[in-house]
């Protein structure tokens, strides 16, 4: 009897042994724990919920273009002018040398010559130039970063040859190159004032290098961009981009809360949030032990929104376009802004991509969409560039801060319209004062307006 009580406290004692090393080994797996982010890391690229670009250019492309002749100046805003010829330089230019040149020599040769000058609403970087033109160069000749291009008119030689100069600028660096281009399609630009365009001035003649900080707008006020009217907003569905961002949807949880104003879903890792008809993707990365810069951040973005949701969301008539691009604090921001007829919306209707060590780690889009059919065309005048920069010196902002000049869109709700179901959208001069976007006249009330962007 003795016997069989030390046996059944010895068995205890083994089995309460077992139970304490069982739940050391399990605590030790929890805290080690490391979830594998890579595995099935992007989401199935098939599952599509607006249209699928085939052609980066119909996202990155200029914003402005400016004709020089010497002395006088032309320009256009409108995408109808802007589009045949940017699509001529992306079909038809093949870069053949590049080398970087003085200040002294740009403008020589700019001064001597016409010059077609495009210019970008952000910087560019070389993984975007080498995916737009073809280059017959060695990869390091391509500059890291340019915000405008210039072609410059074929010399007598050149125009025997087929080839022609054109300027690649880096306006904050200061940095200039020179590429040689092959091409037999350019030179009928410089034949005569292209068609379209209107006069043009600096907004400022004060300046030390017109490549670098010249900002040129219509010497008399403008009537190319129109009010539009007859606008409507549309919403897509939250759960379309579920489908779309997560590699295995059925995996998915809803997180609903009642009465919360916000809807999540997960699948353990990565997280979808929806808030304010705005949709937040998270797609975490283990965490690396340097930092590693990124490399085609332009490109890694744009591949990523046309391959998880598109751009376009069909039926519509509004499209996007590379707005912003920045580096801040080891992290690749790219932003595309919603735009109609070419002109930028100038409010929240973005989609933002956030990339770090080569991967993404933040989608952050407007569910928001506009639908104009058909559209109503309002003749409206905007500032001519003597009176933008009367306006700079009223608002105390000086032309050396400004970085770009752009025509933009605001949109309000129309109020001779019942129930409030159709929006105006107005357009109007911004001027990019470092990071931000101010609007420099206001008809109406001045003060900070629910965009967050400053008007007076």
């Amino acid at each position: 009897m003795k016997f069989q009580k030390l046996s059944v406290e010895k068995t205890k004692t083994i089995l309460l042994n077992f139970l304490v090393l069982l739940s050391i080994f399990l605590t030790w797996q929890v805290w080690t724990f490391e979830p594998d982010y890579n595995s099935s890391e992007e989401p199935d690229a098939n599952v599509k919920v607006g249209e699928i670009l085939d052609n980066y250019a119909e996202v990155i492309k200029p914003h402005q273009l400016v004709f020089h002749d010497g002395n006088n100046h032309y320009t256009a805003y409108n995408q109808s002018i802007i589009n045949p010829i940017y699509s001529d330089l992306v079909n038809f230019m093949t870069v053949e040398e590049i080398e970087s040149i003085s200040v002294s020599k740009a403008e020589k040769l700019l001064s001597d010559r016409k010059g077609m000058e495009f210019i970008f609403p952000t910087m560019i970087t070389e993984d975007v130039l080498s995916k737009l033109f073809d280059f017959n160069t060695q990869d390091t000749d391509i500059p890291d970063i340019t915000d405008k291009i210039i072609v410059l008119e074929p010399s007598a030689n050149e125009k025997v040859n087929d080839t022609t100069d054109v300027l690649l600028v880096y306006s904050a660096k200061k940095e200039i190159f020179q590429a040689t281009v092959k091409t037999s399609l350019l030179k009928q630009w410089f034949l005569h004032q292209p068609d379209g365009f209107i006069e043009a001035s600096l907004v400022s003649n004060n300046l030390n290098s017109a490549f670098f900080e010249g900002i040129y707008a219509p010497i008399n006020q403008m009537t190319d961009v129109n009010k539009i009217k007859g606008v409507t907003i549309k919403t897509i569905k939250a759960n379309e981009y579920k489908e779309a961002l997560f590699p295995d949807p059925e995996l998915v949880e809803t997180n609903d809360i009642a009465f919360s104003i916000e809807q999540s879903y997960t699948d353990g890792t990565r997280n979808l949030k929806v808030r304010n008809d705005e949709i937040t993707f998270t797609n975490p990365k283990q965490a690396e032990n340097r930092y590693v810069p990124n490399e085609q951040p332009i490109i890694r973005a744009f591949d990523f929104v046309n391959n998880h949701g598109g751009f376009k969301l069909p039926p519509q008539s509004e499209e996007y376009m590379l707005f912003h691009w920045n580096r801040p604090e080891k992290t690749d921001q790219v932003i595309f802004r919603s735009q109609i007829t070419g002109i930028p919306i100038m409010e929240n209707y973005t989609i933002e991509v956030d990339e770090q060590n080569n991967d993404v780690l933040r989608y952050v889009r407007s569910l928001k969409y506009f639908f104009v059919v058909p559209p109503q065309a309002v003749e409206v005048q905007l500032e001519s560039a003597q009176q933008i920069a009367e306006q700079l010196e009223k608002r105390n902002i000086k032309l050396s801060s400004v970085k770009r000049i752009v025509v933009g869109y605001e949109t309000s709700i129309d109020q001779e319209i019942e129930n409030n179901t159709e929006y105006i959208l107005e357009p109007g001069w911004y001027v990019q004062v470092n990071d931000s976007w101010v609007k420099l006249f206001q008809n109406n009330n001045e003060g900070v307006g629910k965009n967050g962007l400053e008007q007076g």
